[in-house]
């Protein structure tokens, strides 16, 4: 018992002893020095090691509690929901579209896996095609709403939907004017607003109106304009005067217009100056009675004794106007001379005692006459233009009357003859004014307004004024050569005093006449060809130059001679270098002139004064031809062989000019 006691004694003892061992406390630092691996627990943290690779590291997570991407921490409470720092992605590896695992597999769309985006979101516009029905939209504004008609196949009137097969007359859905609001004829439709007037598919509210009543907006058949206000005015839209058509247009008169009423129709005596001659009427007993136009242009050339009235002036130049009866004709000239002063103008119904008409060379003109009676003015001219635009051509019939041509082409320039194309008519003659300051020239384009004229039976459009013409554009002409200067150009001969007789016949053309067979020779001695197109021609006597004749269209070639006759036709034989003009009239005057030529742009090329020396029946010219050295001297005297009054075209022995 004692033994086992002992025993008992030492062993608690060593047990006690162990305990001491084991469980003392030491409170030493680790010694981590030479320590360079990150290992977890041993008390130490080497350089380089972190809290991720060594939990003897500081850990920078702790005390941190918000969920934050990318601080490297995931607290407690924090998914990758709303911390990227926490775990792997939870859909990491999801392929199935399943709503509500708040996952959207690739593939997977809204309308299979309601975790993904849903496209249609925010969308509140009805829009077809665009895959979302926002709320409020329907399938008849936004297709992609679900279709209410969709599996519909009976035709039910009010279910909203026409079923393929149904119709209008069997399912009242089936409506074809349905979203029509034009008012168009023979649709089938008359939509809201629309009437039989603008849409004749609207019932037609005159359907079954017999009766011709004013205002009632019908126009039953068999009623006009003259019983039924309604009906459609057959005149509306008119403006031209023209006889025998039913109308009489506003400002026509039945002077012009036998449409419009009759003031002389109720007239029966016989009175001066009231515009009517009735029945049993002379001129004898009343000056209204009048030789009508027709009657005059049917009278011979000669003496007459003709009352002409009424006629209106459509047409006046410088020398003279043109009287029409009635917007389609007939017409006559009037022919006053140099010396007239206007008496009437544009627009203006006259009465005319004619007692004298001339035909000159076809033209059938007033030559004399009493004083002209002006019976109203500012008449409308406008309506009595007759257009040939289309390729109508003067003619007989046309002569003297007023006439437009538009989109005209120059073709060929012949002096002052143009010869123009317009419509569908070809090589028509214009004959220009002599002064004209316009630059005719082929391939030039123009508009044309003035009288019809015939000349030796050629009919043809007359110019007198530069303002007969609009559009003129040159701009597709040619030039001939380069533009003269002084010194190009000399005038070798000029012949102001034709000789009496037979021997002034300078432009052979079988009479002597003072003014046409007038001339001027000018020889291009530049070496050059020149473009005189624009170069004009002017005496200048007492510096009151006026222009008489300007060069259209016209080169001169290098060596050239021009010979610009004052009228009547150039019909001597003259050399191949020699090219003959006609003008207007060169006006030289026997007791001495001044001559002057210009450019296009009026600076002076030549000029010569001469003086009484011009009037000795006989040329004056360069002595020895194209020298001026010396001047000019009498052609009688310059040449010695037969003492000739002139040599035009030619030196002065008759051989060719040579500059």
């Amino acid at each position: 018992m004692r033994h086992a006691l002992k025993t008992l004694t030492i062993a608690a003892a060593s047990l006690a002893l162990l305990l001491a061992v084991c469980c003392s406390s030491d409170t030493s630092e680790p010694d981590c020095s030479g320590v360079t691996e990150c290992i977890d627990g041993d008390g130490c943290c080497p350089t380089g090691c972190t809290h991720a690779d060594d939990d003897d590291c500081a850990d920078p997570c702790e005390g941190v509690t918000e969920c934050i991407d990318g601080d490297g921490c995931c607290p407690s409470g924090c998914t990758e929901a709303d911390d990227d720092d926490c775990g792997g992605d939870p859909c990491e590896g999801v392929t199935e579209c399943l709503d509500g695992d708040g996952c959207c597999p690739t593939g997977c769309t809204f309308a299979d896996d309601d975790d993904c985006e849903d496209p249609c979101e925010g969308v509140t516009q009805c829009l077809d095609g665009d895959g979302c029905c926002p709320t409020g939209c329907t399938f008849a504004d936004d297709d992609d709403c679900e279709n209410p008609c969709e599996g519909v196949t009976q035709c039910i009137n009010g279910d909203g939907c026409c079923p393929t097969g149904c119709t209008f007359a069997d399912d009242d859905d089936c409506d074809p004017c349905a979203g029509v609001t034009e008012c168009i004829n023979d649709d089938g439709c008359c939509p809201q607003g629309c009437t039989f007037a603008n849409d004749n598919d609207c019932v037609d509210p005159c359907a079954g109106v017999t009766d011709c009543i004013n205002d009632d907006g019908c126009c039953p058949l068999g009623c006009t304009i003259a019983d039924d206000n309604d009906c459609e005015d057959p005149c509306m839209g008119v403006t031209q005067c023209i006889n025998d058509d039913g109308c009489c247009p506003q400002g026509c008169t039945f002077a012009d217009d036998n449409d419009c009423e009759d003031p002389c129709a109720n007239v029966t005596e016989c009175i001066n100056d009231d515009g009517c001659c009735p029945q049993g009427c002379t001129q004898a007993t009343d000056n209204d009675c009048c030789d009508s136009m027709e009657t005059l242009r049917g009278a011979a050339a000669g003496a007459v004794d003709l009352q002409l009235c009424p006629a209106r002036v459509t047409y006046a130049y410088a020398q003279g106007y043109f009287l029409q009866a009635s917007a389609t004709g007939p017409a006559v000239m009037v022919y006053e001379g140099a010396d007239w002063t206007a008496d009437v103008a544009v627009g203006d119904q006259v009465r005319m005692h004619v007692t004298e008409l001339t035909d000159y060379n076809g033209l059938l003109e007033i030559t004399a006459h009493d004083a002209v009676e002006v019976l109203s003015q500012g008449n409308p001219v406008d309506p009595w233009v007759q257009d040939l635009s289309g390729g109508t051509l003067p003619v007989e019939n046309l002569e003297s009357e007023l006439v437009l041509v538009t989109g005209a082409t120059i073709t060929a320039v012949d002096g002052r003859d143009l010869t123009i194309s317009y419509g569908t008519a070809t090589d028509v003659l214009l004959h220009t004014n002599a002064t004209s300051a316009l630059g005719y020239c082929a391939g030039a384009t123009l508009d044309f307004r003035g009288p019809v004229g015939e000349y030796s039976g050629v009919y043809q459009l007359r110019s007198y004024d530069d303002s007969d013409f609009a559009n003129f554009d040159d701009s597709n002409c040619e030039s001939h050569g380069r533009a003269p200067v002084a010194g190009d150009l000399v005038l070798n001969e000029f012949l102001a005093d034709p000789p009496r007789q037979a021997a002034g016949d300078a432009n052979c053309d079988g009479s002597r006449n003072g003014t046409e067979d007038e001339f001027l020779e000018i020889a291009n001695v530049s070496g050059d060809d020149l473009d005189l197109s624009g170069v004009t021609v002017y005496d200048d006597l007492n510096n009151n130059g006026r222009i008489r004749y300007t060069f259209q269209d016209f080169g001169l070639p290098a060596g050239g001679v021009v010979v610009l006759y004052g009228g009547g036709e150039a019909s001597c034989a003259y050399p191949g270098n020699v090219i003959t003009l006609v003008s207007g009239g060169l006006s030289l005057n026997n007791a001495g002139d001044v001559i002057s030529i210009d450019d296009a742009s009026g600076t002076s090329l030549l000029t010569y004064t001469y003086g009484g020396e011009g009037g000795n029946a006989s040329s004056l010219t360069l002595s020895p031809d194209l020298d001026t050295t010396d001047g000019y001297e009498l052609h009688t005297t310059a040449d010695t062989a037969d003492n000739s009054p002139f040599s035009p075209g030619t030196a002065i022995d008759g051989s060719p000019l040579s500059p």
